[in-house]
């Protein structure tokens, strides 16, 4: 879970960072518990509107201090613990670099604080994405991720939606946007929206709203291209690259695809060591050792049998390249 889309007020003017954090979080919590009533087809008990509200203040407290905001932020990973379970990863990042609030570029560039292997994701070609290619945004929308009627233990479980290429618009100072129609709302933005490749092709950023009803139009959102991130990374002199953890599992699974299990192990295993909670990596290894008692490997024989043959056959040529080039000139 990545606290995203953060805006940084005056550092100098506490009145203006205190009113900016409380007009945020009340105007979260309203659109949190409009969404739930409407879900649900009637109105938030007294309980239930406290535990929202209890809730939201957990999270907030989890990632700023009113009194003290600074361009400071907390990253909060997901990340899997003991038998599966989802469990918060948290750490201190700094801003490299950032854009404007839509309109603007609405982008910023943070970097970690402390060096830990977890996973990453691809960048991708936004400029290669069509009007139907289907897009999957993860994030945590508020909604869900903070809903009264679920577990505490939930929270950090990211929400994935799907979807399609809509359109491909332009905003008024000219720079494209991809309009798409998964669902996503509060709590999403800044999250990756991925191409069928897994790669980060925008960031979920901004939604339609009717004004007459003020409320969210679903099905009409709106993405920041990565065409604008890289823009940003640019501009931060940023070389972006998958961590060795996320190669090492490319490998893997690769390999993995090619029924080549007893080097997938090794390799799964390798992840494995790095970081024990790598998502997915408990399931694969145990997979992967299932293939390999059934007999399913399809690992080639020693290749060096094949080098020698290949080898053999080539001195073979050669010498009756030189026998029949003697005879001919006998």
């Amino acid at each position: 879970m990545v606290i995203t889309n953060a805006h940084v007020v005056d550092e100098n003017d506490d009145e203006t960072r205190k009113n900016f954090v409380k007009q945020a979080f009340q105007e979260i919590l309203d659109d949190d518990a409009k969404t739930l009533e409407e879900t649900m087809g009637r109105k938030l008990t007294e309980d239930e509107d406290k535990a929202l509200t209890e809730a939201n203040s957990w999270y907030f407290s989890q990632a700023m201090e009113v009194g003290n905001i600074k361009k400071e932020f907390n990253v909060v990973l997901g990340i899997s613990g003991d038998k599966g379970k989802i469990v918060p990863l948290t750490i201190r990042a700094n801003i490299v670099t950032q854009g404007k609030p839509i309109p603007g570029k609405d982008v910023a560039i943070l970097k970690l604080t402390e060096k830990h292997t977890y996973p990453t994701i691809r960048i991708g070609d936004d400029k290669a994405m069509r009007v139907g290619d289907p897009v999957y945004v993860l994030g945590y929308p508020a909604v869900a991720t903070f809903n009264p009627l679920l577990s505490e233990e939930t929270i950090s479980e990211a929400t994935l939606t799907k979807g399609l290429v809509s359109a491909k618009k332009n905003m008024k100072d000219g720079w494209e946007v991809l309009q798409i129609d998964a669902a996503i709302t509060h709590g999403n933005s800044g999250g990756p929206v991925m191409n069928e490749q897994g790669e980060v092709i925008g960031l979920a950023t901004f939604v339609s709203v009717d004004e007459q009803r003020k409320q969210e139009v679903q099905g009409m959102n709106f993405i920041v291209p990565t065409t604008i991130v890289n823009e940003f990374v640019d501009k931060a002199k940023i070389k972006p690259g998958m961590s060795d953890i996320s190669l090492a599992y490319e490998e893997a699974m690769n390999l993995f695809d090619k029924a080549r299990y007893k080097k997938a192990l090794l390799k799964f295993k390798e992840v494995k060591d790095m970081n024990p909670s790598f998502p997915f990596i408990d399931s694969y290894v145990s997979q992967t050792q299932k293939n390999i008692d059934k007999g399913l490997d399809k690992e080639p024989k020693d290749m060096m049998l094949y080098y020698y043959i290949g080898g053999g056959v080539l001195v073979f040529v050669l010498i009756l390249f030189f026998v029949l080039r003697r005879k001919k000139k006998a």
